[in-house]
């Protein structure tokens, strides 16, 4: 991929932002796959205007998982989870893509 007139450090980097491109689109991919699994597997009839606003609310809580773990993420991905109901998105729906992607409920007092 490297042309001729590329130096040895440009050529490098250029390998690297390759690979980190692939991987960031892999991993989008499998976002987007496991958002596909969920709305499949759910009984309450998804719309199909409303998948773009799941997946939106999927690449949220990925986002936070690069950030916060623990009781942190689960506080943090509640915050994000209230907001897409709040803004009409199924609750069964959106607790159960945020299973999928690994992340728990928060404990509350």
């Amino acid at each position: 991929m490297a042309g001729e007139g590329i130096s040895p450090i440009m050529s490098r980097r250029l390998v690297a932002a390759t690979e980190a491109y692939a991987a960031s689109a892999e991993k989008a991919a499998t976002l987007e796959d496991t958002v596909h699994q969920v709305l499949n597997g759910t009984t309450t009839g998804v719309s199909v205007y409303q998948v773009p606003a799941f997946l939106a609310l999927a690449r949220s809580l990925s986002r936070l998982t690069e950030k916060f773990s623990g009781e942190s993420l689960a506080v943090e991905a509640s915050v994000i989870c209230t907001k897409w109901i709040t803004r009409g998105l199924t609750q069964s729906v959106v607790f159960a893509i945020r299973e999928a992607l690994g992340i728990s409920a928060p404990v509350g007092p």
